[in-house]
């Protein structure tokens, strides 16, 4: 299955994000300096910048799959009143003027950052209102409890200033790969729930 263009992109960040703790492993192993004094400070950095990256993705993949559901459901011939008076109950009807032309799910991108969070048990609730059920795929339950590790020792750098003493580079690499392979799961799904929609 092709993958989204959010997918594409948030893999390149990886790919780059591995080539550069390479390279800061060659150079702390050439006791460079900078590197052999700091290297530490480096894969902190690394670990956040890399959960960054994931934020990101599920943020871009997630607008995105909303913009296409509600440029479809503009695009649609049912009648926009139901849509309305289905989202509006009780003040739809006060305020019923006429046959409505238009109807937008108006879903923004502050709407996903409340409620989006890299943590996969967050995420299940967040997907779930896509009409996603990501518990019931075995691709993702496989790697949930290592994603959410992941994350949640990012979360304790940034929070509670863990010196990540128990993570270097080659765990930086390991790490990378398990969130490229998360990504990959949610774009699948994300773009099969597009074609069974028959949306482009």
């Amino acid at each position: 299955m092709p993958h989204t263009q959010q997918y594409l992109t948030s893999q390149e960040l990886m790919d780059s994000l591995v080539e550069l703790v390479e390279q800061s492993e060659l150079r702390f192993q050439a006791d460079d300096d900078l590197f052999g004094e700091h290297m530490n400070l480096f894969v902190r950095s690394y670990m956040v910048l890399m959960c960054a990256y994931l934020e990101s993705y599920l943020k871009n993949l997630t607008k995105h799959y909303i913009d296409k559901v509600d440029e479809a459901l503009v695009a649609s011939p049912y009648p926009k009143n139901l849509f309305r008076w289905s989202v509006q109950r009780e003040k739809y009807k006060h305020n019923n003027d006429g046959i409505c032309d238009f109807f937008s799910l108006g879903i923004s991108s502050d709407d996903i950052d409340k409620n989006l969070s890299a943590n996969p048990h967050k995420t299940i609730p967040f997907f779930a209102r896509l009409g996603i059920r990501l518990e019931a795929i075995d691709d993702f339950s496989d790697i949930s409890d290592q994603v959410e590790a992941i994350v949640t020792k990012r979360n304790n750098i940034v929070h509670y200033n863990d010196d990540a003493s128990d993570v270097g580079a080659r765990d930086i690499i390991e790490n990378v790969e398990v969130l490229k392979q998360y990504m990959r799961v949610l774009d699948s799904e994300i773009s099969s729930s597009l074609n069974r929609l028959r949306i482009d």
